[in-house]
């Protein structure tokens, strides 16, 4: 099956598919999972910016996060990785309003732990309609260990684990369950730093009370990288790449499979510190390749305060 007829299924159910255009994301990330077939834009982890894993130990902080994304559906890629334009795909606008806690104990001094919950606010905009609303919250624990703080090479190694609840705006729910343990560093050498992250999530069945609509959602697979290089004081531009894969599934009433995808994505921006506890990020991610799936072609916006 050709994806400009598989993909008709996004147009006719953009809700589902435009849901999907952030699938998952971590701790300071977010995650999101498509609720339909239809595979579309922004790979998993594409909200990570720069410094998204210099995680400090301390005894205790919060911090407040809100992203921002705006993709414009207006191209896909086939079977065979073709790009071609989609017709009135319109845009998909997403906020992400983030809090999480960070500790650590005195008796493990080079380790430490938060916990952060995570809540999407949506607005699809396509064919002259519109779907919004609050979409699926998300819980996040992760422990990380920093084992050469005083070394001129300063590194990061953490676990994190995130469960997605469907329990979202109808219009914007997954109506699916789903788990994503990733690993997460971050390698800072002088000026230069780096943040890698590497993860899968495994999702329940799609069920939303049609038998017909039901289906399995294929695994998926995910990398993202982003590499920082700190000019001033305040100011540090940085590159990113992305990489994720999405397993095939079926409909379970009939078998009919539902075709895998998978997207390669550059993108590039620039990071603004107001203080030590207070920088903004945007960045512009486009997808360079892949197959089945809706093209990237996102801005992406991020600011942070630590309290």
């Amino acid at each position: 099956m050709r994806v400009s007829s598989y993909l008709g299924r996004l147009k006719q159910s953009v809700r589902r598919a435009a849901v999907g255009s952030l699938s998952v994301a971590a701790v300071i990330g977010m995650m999101l999972v498509s609720g339909g077939p239809a595979q579309a834009a922004n790979p998993t982890f594409a909200i990570v910016g720069p410094v998204e894993w210099d995680l400090p130990i301390v005894p205790s902080a919060n911090v407040f996060i809100q992203t921002g994304v705006i993709q414009s559906n207006n191209r896909e890629y086939d079977t065979d990785g073709n790009s071609s334009e989609i017709h009135g795909g319109g845009n998909t606008y997403i906020g992400i309003s983030r809090f999480a806690h960070l500790f650590s104990f005195k008796s493990i001094p080079k380790v430490g732990f938060y916990w952060e919950v995570l809540v999407p606010e949506i607005r699809i905009d396509a064919h002259g309609t519109g779907k919004s609303g609050i979409g699926d919250p998300l819980l996040a624990l992760s422990v990380y260990i920093r084992p050469t703080e005083h070394s001129p090479v300063k590194t990061m190694f953490g676990f994190q684990n995130i469960v997605s609840f469907p329990i979202g705006n109808s219009e914007v729910t997954a109506n699916s369950w789903a788990e994503t343990p990733t690993f997460i560093s971050d390698i800072s050498y002088g000026k230069f730093g780096i943040d890698t992250t590497l993860g899968a999530s495994f999702f329940s069945n799609y069920r939303d009370g049609d038998a017909a609509n039901e289906h399995t959602n294929g695994n998926m697979y995910f990398f993202e990288t982003s590499l920082r290089y700190q000019v001033l004081s305040w100011l540090a531009p940085f590159v990113t790449y992305n990489y994720q894969n999405n397993n095939s599934g079926y409909y379970t009433a009939t078998d009919v499979r539902i075709p895998g995808s998978h997207e390669n994505v550059l993108g590039g921006g620039i990071k603004v510190n107001f203080t030590p506890n207070r920088w903004l990020d945007v960045w512009y991610d486009r997808g360079l390749a892949g197959v089945n799936t809706a093209q990237t072609n996102a801005v992406y916006f991020r600011f942070v305060n630590i309290f």
